[in-house]
């Protein structure tokens, strides 16, 4: 029988022989090891590691924790990992506390275990008690043909919580040779800030799980996480904000790296980068070399604006080129009406991730709207 217990250096939750923990500085190696290990599996095999230490990258946003997984009877052998993230979102039109599972990780030699996974999962509200009882929903992202993940979680297997797919966000990697030398962007100053949350929140409204920006976050952001408001950028007509883009620069402490290539791409990939150099798409790596990539982060547009919405990006991708990034990217719900027009101009290369809720047994989300869900890629 699982329970909670308390100990000297946290809270611990254990299942007879596994342990479940709160991480700490000390587990450090044995985290990136994890997410080295276990990469994210698809067309392409990226591993998110963490460089110089897994905690820099922690409370982007809200409020970050990360679990380790432990064998109790093979010294403490390292299972696995998961990550958990409570941040303001908007749902059904409304900003609220929203709870994220992510960096779920299982070491080979335990991956076959079901129990491992269910003890797991239900170790996270005894390991968050005060975040996770002001949480009404919950939800995840998964690479959408990462087949063998989703057809385990979304099995409605009684042992673990039932995940739901809500919608698919894309996330257009986009080359910086699209680039425009900035004439409608300019640099944000701190007396833009009430303008920027006002543009954003009023457009991210309409989604699910869009992050609400808070003025005082904004204000209070450091070069620490490669973000600040120097690294926003405005498009205004008169006084008025009208679009808004930040440049987040993640490189210094989280790193995307290239594992692989399935089926024929592993074989064709010099010809593939041929054809994508002349087409202007994003290149792709070889194995072993990181991403050379920044975000194309909090990207809000009126209505009036839309039609300047592939030049603003272009110029976003010229800021981007000077911090000596290859690619932005950036994030939107499979819907979102602009998608067409940034296809056919900028050529990018589509990822694409399914959104799903989570709800366990005894604790079911909040219904949904009908509203698309369009989290911020870049804390995910």
């Amino acid at each position: 029988m699982a329970e909670a217990t308390i100990c000297q250096n946290g809270v611990l939750y254990r299942a007879g022989n596994l342990i479940y923990r709160r991480a700490n500085r000390a587990d450090d190696k044995a985290l990136n090891q994890l997410l080295r290990d276990n990469p994210m599996q698809g067309w392409l095999t990226l591993s998110l590691e963490r460089k110089p230490t897994y905690f820099a990258s922690e409370n982007l946003i809200g409020k970050s924790r990360t679990i380790i997984a432990l064998d109790a009877s093979k010294d403490e052998q390292v299972v696995g990992m998961y990550r958990v993230a409570f941040m303001p979102m908007f749902v059904n039109g409304k900003y609220i506390q929203v709870g994220y599972l992510g960096e779920l990780r299982v070491n080979k030699a335990y991956r076959n275990s079901l129990r491992i996974l269910k003890y797991g999962f239900d170790s996270i509200h005894p390991l968050n008690q005060l975040e996770s009882a002001d949480t009404s929903v919950w939800f995840t992202s998964i690479a959408s043909d990462n087949y063998s993940a989703r057809r385990l979680l979304e099995a409605k297997n009684r042992s673990l919580p039932c995940y739901t797919p809500v919608g698919e966000l894309l996330t257009l990697a986009i080359s910086v040779r699209h680039s425009k030398q900035p004439m409608l962007l300019q640099p944000a100053t701190k007396d833009d800030i009430p303008g920027i949350c006002e543009l954003h929140n009023r457009q991210m409204a309409k989604y699910n799980f869009a992050t609400y920006l808070d003025p005082n976050w904004l204000s209070s952001l450091s070069a620490t996480k490669g973000l600040g408001i120097e690294d926003f950028w405005v498009y205004k007509i008169g006084q008025g904000i009208q679009a808004c883009i930040a440049i987040w620069d993640q490189r210094s402490f989280k790193q995307v790296v290239v594992q692989g290539y399935r089926f024929p791409l592993d074989r064709l990939r010099p010809l593939y980068n041929l054809g994508a150099y002349l087409l202007g798409k994003p290149l792709l790596p070889k194995k072993g070399s990181q991403l050379e990539s920044v975000y194309l982060s909090f990207f809000s547009i009126s209505p009036e604006a839309e039609k300047h919405a592939v030049n603003i990006l272009q110029e976003a991708l010229y800021i981007s080129g000077l911090k000596k990034a290859k690619t932005g990217l950036l994030g939107l719900s499979d819907c979102d009406p602009l998608i067409p027009a940034l296809r056919a101009a900028l050529n990018p290369v589509v990822y694409k991730t399914c959104i799903e809720t989570v709800d366990w047994a005894n604790r079911k989300s909040a219904p949904l709207n009908s509203a698309p869900p369009q989290p911020e890629i870049a804390i995910l």
